[in-house]
């Protein structure tokens, strides 16, 4: 009984490694291929034993973890980045002294004057019908997404009372200052069609270049009336998963022959999953969101084209 315990409760602990690889942090990875060896080693030991209930938790124990290691080595030690390019995402405009998901005026002039080249923005409705950018107006004392500000209120009212938020004359303005970032676009609205009607009609009217802007779509059906819209002049898209949350294989069926799906954006835990079964894509992916160097280097040398992150990436550790 002694071995059969201490061959459970070792199981048990490999177990939960694997799930922690998932929804933790990547260094299970490593502690999990270990156990698994031990794993397999303490399974053998068991096996010695006369009892029928020790041998068949054995073979089941030794099993498991051969299957997990071998699936966990691989991944591991394979480097599928050939070229070792890839791109940061500023997420939500960029985080400042700690604080996240601001879409600050200040925000986005640190990250383009940064270097950094995409900066993705969220957008929402103020109370009078104007966009400006914004993750859930949480930032602004006395407003949220059900009690939006009005576009002046909004202006007025400073971000944590240190920061401004971006309208739309501004994005513009700023636009023409720094020529080479792009926008990705994100919006917590349930309906984006009219919006990008407005925005598309917008940027052309101040001569700014569409392909400067990446729409990032949250369904087939979402991607489809975007294209049905002939007053939707964006041609560059990126699909992202996490409104949806299709599975791998409806993924590729959906938008893997879509040639203006520029991208597949992923949550890490998407991504950790979906690797498992073979995502067979030509297309570039990028994960969301990253708050650790050491996971940002884990992933970008396994195929990860870009990454999304919160905060300066001198900040990131």
């Amino acid at each position: 009984m002694k071995k059969f315990l201490i061959l459970l409760s070792f199981t048990l602990i490999m177990f939960i490694c694997e799930v922690g690889k998932y929804f933790f942090n990547y260094n299970f990875f490593y502690f999990a291929l270990v156990l698994q060896i031990m794993g397999m080693l303490l399974a053998i030991w068991v096996f010695s034993s006369k009892k029928k209930y020790n041998k068949i938790l054995s073979i089941f124990s030794f099993a498991l973890c051969f299957i997990l290691s071998l699936q966990n080595f691989v991944i591991l030690t394979e480097n599928k980045n050939e070229t070792g390019h890839f791109e940061y995402v500023v997420h939500a405009g960029g985080g400042l002294d700690g604080k996240s998901y601001l879409n600050s005026q200040e925000g986005f002039t640190y990250y383009a004057q940064s270097g950094y080249k995409y900066i993705e923005l969220d957008f929402l409705y103020t109370s009078d019908g104007e966009i400006v950018g914004s993750h859930y107006f949480e930032f602004l004392e006395g407003f949220n997404f059900d009690n939006p500000p009005s576009l002046e209120q909004f202006s007025s009212t400073l971000l944590h009372n240190t920061y401004h938020g971006i309208t739309l004359p501004w994005l513009i303005q700023n636009l023409k200052i720094y020529e080479d970032i792009t926008i990705i676009f994100d919006t917590k609205e349930d309906d984006c069609i009219k919006m990008l009607q407005t925005l598309s009609g917008l940027m052309q009217q101040n001569d700014i270049d569409l392909d400067r802007f990446i729409i990032q779509v949250y369904s087939k059906e979402n991607y489809e009336q975007i294209k049905e819209d002939d007053n939707i002049k964006f041609t560059r898209f990126w699909y992202t998963n996490y409104k949806k949350h299709y599975t791998s294989p409806q993924v590729l069926e959906y938008f893997e022959d879509k040639s203006d799906i520029e991208c597949y954006v992923l949550h890490y835990t998407d991504w950790w999953i979906f690797t498992q079964f073979d995502f067979n894509t030509s297309k570039p992916i990028a994960v969301h969101s990253i708050h650790d160097k050491g996971f940002s280097n884990f992933i970008t040398s396994r195929n990860v084209d870009f990454v999304y992150i919160d905060h300066p990436l001198e900040q990131i550790i």
